[in-house]
């Protein structure tokens, strides 16, 4: 219907994958045709105005902001006006759009509006706002929306994701088997969980699919390399000399940095700013010539075989929330289409695409691995034909069908369930079941010796062989990383940790600090609003840990301070043991060094010490052994080892307690003292009734009260000795290959599994835990009564 509008001086302007339709057919066709075809976007950014990374970088400095939020503002802009507005937030967008063009930072066409008056405007298919409708208004333009009639339309379910994707495969090995052109087949798919049971079962099928994957450069190794080469400041040119990739790479590097030419921004906002770029430049997986390929609804055409997959409320129709940067409430006052206006229009656009006179075959499930599902609205609203229990042939892959019958066994040891799919699949093939040997029957040792060029272990990397020393094997020799934390709490980490290494500098500046680090991250506008509100108590935290310092006579500082510890072993390997502890405090104290070890947290604090004996949340004894270790001390004496909580913003009130007293409590040092009062009252003057330590206090007699955690010397170089000791036997233990599976259990208590991500892999027995005795605090020191 589109093709009579492709004419001389017409502007149409379609959704992005419309247009991607129209230039693939008049690339087809054997004459020229002048006219023009735009998204909104592109309309939007003609008659408007464009920016370039010298506005985001203006923006971003003056609010000491990220990209995104940057682009936020950007985008809002195009319509905001010259006036006042009743919103607070809406006038601060329009002193932020005059300063923009006072500066000249907008980038304006100005023959478009020209253009305009001497063309037809087409808007197909596209529901636009009020605002640009009132635009379009001063020009010839028309609305064409192309008419389809209801009919019939079938949707089948099917209990699993994997079963759902069974039958399409079945399908379309028939539709293959009758001659069916494959490229003419298509699946239509809008959610994640398909893109793995696809990618597996149509690869079993031996049936090529484009799943049309793609990887941004930042989640590369050349992405890492970039960043890293513009930390040590060099140039673009000298980055590009660098590196070694690919013509198709190398254009995408050169077009992000051509972008930055002549422009003088400060390194930080830089790196924020590529970032961004690499994580939103993406290639994409080979296309294969003859295959199936992923589509979106409106990509397809009337002679294709169309699959709508997942067609579940969770994905049809999509919804679309008030929690934009600008709100219903301001879209409003701007005739911008409010989240409820694309809803409803949503819901009529795709009964459009379900209408028009193409093969689909419509299909949902009710669960896969991780979720439960539920049928589309639109089953019921479109009155939709539902069949259920659609029998699959299984016909299309004997290695599906034997995965297929585990399953079904599976479900008949468990629940007793004997399915017509078991009794059909059991009868066809004879399979071992339930005969899995988890036993890790050992590597070449003097390939994994060859390997390995340098060795380097940590307190982490220990924590996990000890815990299991197969799970220390899948996580740091086959490096299958375990699944990192929430990537906004690293961040906040790093964060951290850097302000509370400058806290104690002469010129310290909070703001500085924090805003140099934070930059070179990006957060969405709701973290933003939280990391705001960390932010101050972070000072506030500051604020105490120095009035907390004022207890000491203790004043020489070190932070972030990295230790290496080179190892001996038979194997002679250049092995290390490494660690970074966060604050020492230290000073001379007649012919000795007094030392105290403090390692920040911000969650929950681990103040347990009583698995060090096992190598097990031995953190701060390790602290204690690269510090005995350390060439930085000489004569040293620990006056203790201790963690600090930053952020306590779940303190409860109590009576008798105001706030601020009860996080100075909170703040207060959790750990070991030494219990030598000579060595002691240098780093706290308040033992007695310690201000700095939390549960530190003396009787009228002087001697400790038993809740407090205090050692000797001896005990604390027992303690080092028993770290020594667990480092050299898990040394000796890697070096010899010895990755059995072997997870630890404490007071019945399996801690080997805790947080491990390889349960999949390893299928641990109960015949494979190792039971240890649980020990009451440090007891195994031969002391330590008060632990």
């Amino acid at each position: 219907m589109i093709d009579k509008y492709l004419k001389e001086n017409n502007l149409i302007i379609v959704e992005a994958k419309y247009k991607k339709k129209i230039v693939n057919y008049m690339n087809n066709l054997d004459k020229l045709v002048s006219y023009k075809v735009m998204t909104l976007a592109e309309f939007r950014d003609n008659y408007f105005y464009t920016y370039n990374k010298e506005t985001i970088y203006y923006i971003m400095k003056k609010y000491n902001t990220t990209v995104e939020i940057a682009l936020e503002y950007l985008n809002s802009l195009y319509y905001i006006e010259d006036k006042k507005y009743n919103i607070y937030k809406l006038n601060e967008l329009s002193k932020l759009k005059k300063e923009l063009l006072d500066n000249n930072l907008l980038i304006f066409n100005h023959n478009f509006k020209y253009y305009l008056n001497h063309t037809n405007i087409i808007i197909y298919n596209l529901d636009i706002d009020p605002f640009y409708l009132e635009i379009l208004s001063k020009y010839k333009y028309n609305l064409v929306e192309e008419k389809n009639e209801s009919k019939q339309l079938d949707v089948l379910e099917f209990n699993t994701v994997t079963d759902e994707v069974s039958f399409i495969c079945s399908d379309i090995k028939e539709k293959l088997d009758n001659k069916i052109d494959i490229n003419n087949i298509k699946i239509v798919n809008s959610g994640t969980e398909y893109i793995n049971p696809l990618e597996k079962i149509f690869n079993w099928s031996n049936i090529p699919i484009n799943i049309n994957n793609s990887i941004n450069l930042y989640d590369l190794e050349i992405g890492k390399n970039i960043i890293n080469y513009l930390k040590e400041n060099l140039t673009f040119e000298e980055i590009i000399n660098k590196l070694e990739l690919d013509t198709n790479i190398l254009n995408k590097v050169i077009a992000i940095f051509n972008e930055y030419a002549g422009l003088e921004i400060d390194k930080n906002y830089l790196i924020s700013m590529i970032s961004y770029d690499l994580k939103h430049t993406s290639i994409t997986n080979k296309h294969l010539n003859k295959a199936v390929s992923l589509v979106s609804l409106e990509e397809v055409d009337e002679n294709d075989y169309v699959y709508l997959v997942g067609f579940n409320k969770e994905n049809y129709p999509r919804i679309h929330k008030d929690e934009e940067f600008l709100s219903d409430g301001m879209k409003k006052e701007l005739k911008l289409l409010t989240a409820n206006d694309k809803n409803k229009i949503e819901k009529h656009n795709l009964k459009k695409l379900l209408y028009r006179n193409i093969n689909y075959i419509i299909t949902y499930k009710l669960k896969d691995s991780f979720n439960s599902y539920n049928p589309s609205l639109l089953i019921k609203e479109l009155n939709m034909n539902l069949i259920k229990n659609k029998n699959i042939n299984y016909n299309f892959s004997n290695f599906f069908n034997t995965i297929k019958l585990v399953s079904e066994y599976d479900n008949f040891y468990k629940y007793g369930t004997i399915s017509d799919e078991l009794k059909l699949l059991n009868s066809n093939y004879d399979i071992d079941y339930d005969n899995y040997d988890n036993t890790f029957t050992g590597i070449d040792n003097n390939k994994f010796l060859d390997s390995i060029n340098k060795l380097s272990l940590s307190y982490s990397s220990l924590d996990n062989y000890f815990r299991c020393s197969f799970r220390y094997y899948i996580n740091n020799i086959l490096n299958i990383k375990e699944e990192s934390k929430d990537e906004f709490y690293m961040n906040i980490g790093t964060i951290f940790h850097y302000v509370l290494s400058k806290y104690r500098e002469s010129d310290f500046d909070f703001d500085k600090y924090w805003n140099s680090e934070a930059s070179k991250y990006e957060f969405t506008f709701d973290k933003l609003v939280l990391l705001n509100k960390l932010k101050e108590e972070l000072k506030y935290d500051i604020e105490i840990i120095k009035k907390q310092e004022n207890y000491s006579k203790m004043d020489n500082f070190m932070f972030e301070n990295r230790f290496s510890i080179s190892l001996p072993n038979s194997k002679n390997k250049d092995v290390k043991f490494t660690g970074v502890i966060d604050k020492l405090i230290y000073s001379k104290y007649q012919d000795k060094t007094l030392v105290s070890i403090i390692d920040y947290k911000t969650g929950t604090l681990h103040k347990d010490l009583s698995n060090t004996i096992y190598g097990i949340d031995m953190q701060l004894p390790t602290y204690l052994y690269l510090v005995k270790r350390s060439n930085l001390f000489p004569n040293s004496i620990i006056v203790g080892f201790y963690l600090q909580r930053i952020i306590n913003k779940d303190v409860k009130a109590t009576l008798n307690k105001t706030i601020d007293e009860l996080k100075e409590d909170a703040t207060k040092l959790v750990g070991y003292s030494n219990c030598d009062i000579e060595y002691l009252k240098e780093f706290d003057m308040t033992y007695n009734n310690s201000s700095y330590i939390t549960s530190l206090k003396t009787k009228n007699d002087g001697s400790f009260y038993s809740y407090s955690k205090i050692l000797n010397n001896n005990e604390i170089d027992s303690l080092d000795k028993i770290v020594e000791t667990n480092i050299n036997n898990a040394l000796n233990d890697i070096l010899e290959g010895n990755f059995i599976i072997n997870p630890k259990r404490i007071d019945n208590k399996d801690i080997g599994c805790d947080n491990c991500k390889f349960r999949d892999i390893c299928f641990k027995k109960e015949k494979d835990f190792v039971k240890l005795d649980k020990h009451n605090g440090l007891d195994f020191l031969g002391g330590d009564n008060n632990a």
